[in-house]
């Protein structure tokens, strides 16, 4: 119920950011949306996927399962996971091309590295999901005692979980500089893009979170629910940055009524 929950959260963010852009006419941030789309499309995956494993009584340790479909959704649903995240932060990765400005050469040339991480890194939790085990991919769902599994690999885990997690941080202090120098902003401005920029703590707490019950639990049902709701944050907080008009619209007729 809690992993439908954040995902419900993260479709209801969702569609109020496709809403304010329909009504903004926001056209040179669509590529964000794009994104944003793809990855509630796969964190909806990996929730139907989840549901099927808790109804089948699999979310319990990895090792020796016999069931071939319980790997072949654990496989999927990792594949959802590691390489979903990035959908977010690739659609942060847009609006900063937006955003930030062309005359600021290193802030754009970090713009640039975190963007080139960002991908490098997206690339590399597809490439090591698929062929960690080799290019014989089935043999991840294989039930012959002690095959393979990219899945129940402590070193796929670290490795995903670090990229994405550098990635992260990368995402969330490449703003600041440009937040300290908006001089021509109005208090309520600047303490609202300090408060919704901020909000990427959340989301590496959460990832933190997830990579400690990881190390203790291996595979229970919390490490699920604590990947979806890493997955949905992201979601839920990039889906908010684009929110600031229906939000002044809203504050504006409250205070009017």
């Amino acid at each position: 119920a809690s992993e439908w929950t954040v995902t419900i959260l993260a479709f209801i963010f969702l569609g109020l950011r496709l809403y304010v852009r329909i009504t903004q006419r926001q056209i040179n941030l669509v590529w964000s949306e794009v994104w944003l789309m793809l990855g509630f499309s796969w964190l909806l995956g990996l929730v139907i996927s989840d549901t099927i494993t808790f109804q089948k009584g699999a979310m319990s340790e990895f090792f020796d399962e016999p069931n071939v479909s319980i790997k072949q959704i654990r496989f999927a649903s990792n594949y959802l996971f590691d390489a979903g995240l990035y959908f977010p932060k690739l659609s942060m990765v847009t609006i900063y091309f937006q955003l930030l400005p062309r005359h600021n050469r290193v802030l754009r040339w970090a713009l640039y590295f975190t963007a080139a991480f960002t991908i490098v890194a997206f690339l590399v939790a597809i490439f090591v999901d698929t062929f960690w085990c080799g290019v014989n991919v089935p043999i991840n769902w294989s039930i012959e005692p002690g095959a393979c599994a990219s899945y129940s690999s402590a070193v796929v885990f670290k490795l995903n979980w670090s990229l994405c997690f550098v990635s992260e941080v990368l995402l969330l202090l490449l703003p600041f500089p440009l937040l300290q120098n908006l001089r021509t902003a109005s208090r309520h401005e600047f303490a609202s893009l300090n408060i919704l920029f901020a909000l990427g703590i959340i989301t590496i707490a959460v990832s933190a979170g997830r990579f400690a019950t990881m190390l203790v639990l291996i595979n229970d049902i919390s490490v699920y629910v604590w990947a979806t709701t890493e997955f949905a944050v992201s979601q839920i907080i990039v889906s908010s940055m684009a929110l600031r008009p229906l939000l002044k619209r809203i504050w504006s007729s409250f205070y009017s009524s």
